[in-house]
């Protein structure tokens, strides 16, 4: 349940954020200078070398097409975010901060396409003014660090559902965001917080009517760029959903519910030809036609069987309707001494 204080939905993200590659080129920087023989100190003096020479790389950037003029440059800059083993593997991407737009990500990213132009382009489990929340408080979350030294643990995963495009099927992506090349900067010297103003701040978190009351946006600034990873979390997700809809009983007793499952353990083992077929069974196997129901697809309980009950003699199913435990079968063509009704 979103709490109530989230209804209360600015209309825009109040900070001001300013996209620039400074915070790597400090990064370049702090490499250790040592052996001029180092492949990486050396690596790094000619690197900036080159960026000194390329000052529409500094500063800030008001126009991210500035970037196709340098790529070699700008490659070679992102390499320590965007190492180039990871290019067909992470699903990564460099954001202005607190922006959904990017200027630099992975050909995994350019696939999915979570986003573009400032606006979410795929399915999300929070409406974007939620999301847009998250973000303010996310925000404010890293001023009251960097200037107040409130450290607020706050989370609030946002997890996009895409097509894979071989199978078909759903997968989930929770999205990451990694500030280490943003900088929380302030114009003015920052308002004092009072114990009563820091006490209401930590107990109205949620609320960014309270929030911007005590500690305005105006004058403080995100410089650089946010790191954004999309991780799959589609075996945790599917997973979930499968324990949820177990726990009802309608998921089992009707029709779309049993389609729905069906669907999900397809999700969760990337097999969209999956057909899954359920028994209840009574405890005495001779009576298994007579009080027997089936639920979806099941092999025990299919018109073959109803006519040729003897199949099940000797089958696979006949160990598991006479034991208790599951019987797994990885291949039913490899499996020795089969019988008809085990082959289908």
């Amino acid at each position: 349940m979103v709490p109530e204080a989230l209804t209360k939905k600015p209309d825009v993200f109040p900070f001001k954020t300013t996209l620039s590659l400074d915070p790597l080129v400090k990064f370049w920087k702090d490499v250790p200078q040592g052996d001029e023989k180092c492949l990486v100190t050396g690596f790094a003096k000619r690197l900036l070398e080159e960026v000194d020479n390329t000052p529409d790389l500094l500063g800030p950037i008001h126009d991210p097409s500035i970037f196709e003029k340098y790529p070699e440059l700008v490659y070679a800059l992102m390499t320590p975010v965007f190492p180039p083993a990871s290019w067909e593997i992470d699903c990564s991407a460099a954001i202005p901060p607190f922006q959904l737009n990017s200027f630099y990500s992975t050909h995994v990213f350019d696939r999915m396409r979570f986003f573009a132009n400032g606006a979410v382009t795929s399915k999300i489990n929070v409406s974007e003014d939620e999301l847009r929340l998250g973000m303010i408080i996310r925000a404010y979350a890293a001023v009251l660090k960097v200037f107040y030294d409130i450290d607020l643990l706050f989370d609030y995963p946002v997890i996009s559902t895409v097509q894979d495009p071989e199978t078909g099927l759903d997968r989930y992506y929770q999205w990451r965001l990694n500030p280490r090349f943003v900088e929380v900067r302030s114009s003015t010297r920052p308002r004092e917080l009072t114990a009563d103003d820091r006490k209401e701040l930590l107990e109205h978190i949620l609320d960014p009517s309270v929030v911007t009351r005590i500690l305005p946006a105006e004058g403080f600034e995100f410089y650089g760029f946010t790191i954004f990873n999309a991780v799959d979390v589609t075996d945790q997700e599917a997973l979930s959903s499968l324990r949820l809809d177990l726990i009802g009983r309608d998921t089992l007793l009707s029709e779309t519910g049993f389609i729905g499952l069906q669907q999900k353990l397809r999700i969760l083992f990337r097999r969209p030809d999956i057909v899954l077929g359920l028994a209840s069974l009574p405890r005495d196997v001779s009576q298994l036609m007579q009080s027997g129901h089936k639920i979806g697809d099941s092999f025990v309980l299919d018109d073959a069987c109803t006519r040729e009950c003897s199949h099940v003699r000797g089958s696979v199913y006949e160990r598991a309707l006479s034991g208790k435990d599951p019987v797994i079968i990885d291949d039913l063509e490899k499996l020795p001494h089969s019988t008809q009704l085990s082959v289908g």
